[in-house]
C-alpha cells in the first residue's frame, strides 16, 4: 500500500510536496487496517530506517540478496530514493 501511494516516498513525484495529498494517502492505509494515521506513519518510517540500516550494511549487488530481514525485498523499491519518510538511503546506492 506504501509503495502504490508515490506521493509518501517519491521524490520526483508531481504531487510529493502536496501535504494534503500526503494526509490523505497515510489516511488510507490507516483506515485500510483500522489504526491512528499516526501509528502507521510511525511504523512505516521505522521500516525504512532499518531497510535504511540493512543497505549501509551491505555493499553493492550482495545487498540484494544477502540481507534476511524479513520486509527486505519488499523495500527495495526505495532503492536510491531519498526522502523525508525514508531518512536517508545513501547506504543503498
Amino acid at each position: 500500500m506504501f509503495q502504490a501511494r508515490e506521493v509518501l516516498w517519491n521524490t520526483i513525484s508531481e504531487d510529493y510536496k502536496n501535504g494534503n495529498k500526503k494526509h490523505d494517502a497515510w489516511m488510507e492505509i490507516a483506515s485500510e487496517f483500522n489504526l491512528d494515521k499516526k501509528v502507521i506513519e510511525k511504523k512505516i518510517r521505522s521500516l525504512v530506517g532499518q531497510f535504511n540500516r540493512e543497505c549501509k550494511s551491505k555493499s553493492g549487488a550482495i545487498a540484494d540478496e544477502s540481507s534476511k530481514w524479513f520486509a527486505f525485498k519488499k523495500l527495495m523499491f526505495l532503492k536510491g530514493k531519498i526522502s523525508q519518510v525514508q531518512l536517508s538511503m545513501e547506504g543503498c546506492r
